[in-house]
């Protein structure tokens, strides 16, 4: 009696505390999420595909903008609160689901316990499902991850579209209708792709030789445990030893463009492969010493400014005391800095505000001066994703500003390039170069002269300009925080590994090259993660019926594999030996959205303003929910 006095209580709070804060619980978003799915029709004759269309459209704009309200913040996550959430909008369905948890190491210490999903569609349409055994079918697993990184509401075009799932325009664009919020695309609006077309799946009546999995899991943004955990699972003791007779899994990692590699083509990039990783911390006691290694391996891009400054605002009786990058992630662009500068002479008024913003666009500075000391806030507009650098790092601002005070000098040219960063051309990418070059004639020669010397090098930094990705194909670094007191002072950085593609032993010996490299004996390198390149094969059955549904869903269409430059958990899932688990057999794993996004939305993911243009929804929902449909009628 008192266990059950306890639960409601604890029942009494939780719905309390989400009505006082004017927002519906995950239980009742869940619920109107369900609501609209069952929506969809099942297959007779007075229902045409159009009329279920135009119904999974409607669920999968209900469903995601709940979704969207849901705050799932790395590192914390709270996922709990999506799975409660998922869990209410399947049950009107009468799929088996199940709710687990995982925890995993990082950083060798053992993380919280994740609350993680997973909804299985049976071919055989049973009401249960025994995760722990495995099945006579063949699965395909359609996983998506529940946390979200964090926001800076300020930098978004309005704070109430930060968790909103609004539906309203953009200010670049007041004709184009999207929906709103952190997660739209990275990566709630792929999970709700994904379960909206399995619906369709059941309810179009479509042939099924395979079981489908929803699998929703947690800490993708931080630790992975979700997805380490689930592949620990999936050992033959396992809760979910029957994902690993999976045939394939489709995750993030894809992307689709119009016009590209020239007009009137589509170009399909599926993920097939993703750069390898090193994560770390650097440490010296001067930050301005720190700036200097940054500098010296090329994560700031300040050459230009640094040749025209002629010292207009050079002060030596000002020093730098403190250096903070808040809410700073190794994996994201600062796009925020905080510092003190202490003066013995009175400074004018805008003299700061001139010395670290001249030259440079859309900043936001702030400045409050008491007695000699001058605490200021430096702010672009938006972060992005770290590996892929969309934007333009606050750090380089703040290193242009201390160059010009005289705190550090910096490079007027880039300096020589490290080894490391030359380009590499592993088996994935000779298929995407050589798939582009027959929509695109100069490709096509750059392919055919790739015996002249340096050529292939030059060959591949032309295709990484066409896509406006300086490094595709080459190991990069990204200069990601810097914090300093007057003891000591740390910076992250995140280096994409592609040099140490094949090769044994090669991730752990680059924390000693990079040292080597930059030269300075007090500085202390501390690894927090590494992994290598992964890749999936490109001979797998089931990637080849995806690329040929493609194909015939989009007669424009130019469907490729490609190398995602950033990280995902699908690393583990096709190299269990990276979640410790070196017996359980590969899951095939791939990258696929197909759905048309320009630079601009792109760069929204872990950036600002995210969000999904509704104009893609039917689509996209059309075409994920066809493919889908061939890869489970095959047996």
């Amino acid at each position: 009696m008192k266990k059950y006095t306890l639960t409601m209580m604890a029942m009494t709070f939780f719905f309390s505390f989400f009505a006082l804060a004017g927002e519906s619980s995950p239980t009742q978003k869940g619920i109107e999420c369900g609501q609209a799915l069952n929506k969809i029709p099942y297959a007779a004759p007075e229902h045409s595909l159009n009329k279920g269309m135009e119904l999974a459209r409607d669920a999968f704009i209900t469903c995601l903008s709940r979704y969207l309200r849901i705050q799932t913040i790395s590192p914390e996550g709270h996922e709990h609160l999506a799975v409660e959430f998922l869990h209410e909008a399947i049950k009107v369905l009468g799929w088996p689901t199940k709710r687990y948890e995982t925890a995993a190491r990082f950083l060798e210490k053992k993380t919280p316990s994740r609350s993680n999903f997973i909804a299985t569609l049976p071919a055989d349409n049973s009401k249960e499902y025994d995760w722990s055994q495995l099945q006579s079918k063949r699965s395909i697993i359609l996983n998506h991850h529940m946390d979200v990184v964090g926001v800076v509401p300020e930098q978004w075009e309005s704070p109430d579209l930060v968790f909103s799932g609004k539906i309203a325009p953009s200010k670049e664009h007041p004709n184009k209708q999207y929906i709103w919020g952190r997660g739209a695309l990275d990566m709630k609006g792929i999970g709700m792709l994904q379960l909206v077309s399995m619906v369709m799946i059941e309810r179009m009546g479509w042939p099924r030789n395979k079981d489908i999995h929803f699998l929703a899991i947690a800490d993708e943004e931080q630790a992975s445990s979700g997805a380490i955990g689930t592949v620990q699972a999936m050992d033959s003791q396992g809760e979910l030893y029957a994902l690993s007779k999976a045939a394939m899994m489709l995750s993030e990692s894809g992307g689709a463009s119009m016009n590209l590699p020239k007009d009137g083509v589509n170009l399909h990039l599926i993920g097939v492969e993703e750069k390898g990783a090193a994560w770390m911390k650097l440490t010296d006691s001067d930050p301005m010493v720190l700036l200097q290694n940054m500098a010296k391996i090329r994560t700031l891009d300040v050459y230009d400014q640094v040749k025209k400054d002629r010292g207009a605002w050079r002060r030596s009786d000002c020093k730098l005391t403190k250096i903070t990058t808040p809410g700073s992630k190794v994996n994201v662009i600062a796009s925020k800095i905080e510092f003190n500068i202490e003066c013995d002479e009175v400074i004018a008024e805008n003299f700061f505000k001139q010395a670290f913003t001249h030259g440079f666009e859309g900043l936001s500075f702030e400045q409050l001066s008491r007695g000699k000391t001058h605490s200021m806030t430096l702010a672009t507009k938006s972060s992005s994703h770290g590996s892929i650098g969309l934007s333009q790092s606050v750090l380089e601002v703040f290193a242009v500003g201390a160059h010009r005070l005289g705190f550090v000098t910096l490079p007027k040219k880039a300096p020589k390039k490290a080894k490391f960063y030359r380009e590499t051309q592993t088996k994935v990418i000779k298929e995407f170069v050589k798939n582009l070059g027959t929509e695109n004639l100069p490709i096509s020669i750059l392919r055919k002269l790739q015996w002249i010397p340096f050529m292939q090098r030059f060959m591949l930094r032309q295709v990484a300009n066409a896509f406006e990705i300086d490094g595709l194909f080459r190991t990069t670094c990204q200069f990601s925080a810097l914090n300093a007191n007057q003891e000591k002072a740390e910076a992250l950085l995140d280096c994409r590994l592609l040099h140490t593609a094949d090769q044994e032993g090669a991730v752990k010996n680059f924390f000693v090259e990079l040292k080597k490299f930059i030269g300075n004996e007090d500085l202390v390198i501390e690894p927090i993660v590494a992994w290598n390149v992964s890749n999936s094969p490109l001979d797998n059955p089931e990637y080849k019926t995806l690329v040929s549904s493609l194909k015939r869903l989009d007669p424009k269409a130019l469907v490729t594999p490609y190398l995602f430059p950033a990280g995902t958990d699908n690393k583990f899932f096709r190299d269990p030996v990276t979640a410790g688990k070196p017996h359980i057999h590969p899951v095939p794993s791939y990258g696929f959205l197909p759905v048309f996004l320009d630079a601009e939305l792109v760069a929204t993911m872990h950036g600002s303003n995210e969000r999904f243009p509704l104009a893609e929804v039917t689509p996209g929902l059309f075409r994920y929910s066809q493919v889908l449909r061939d890869l489970v009628a095959n047996d």
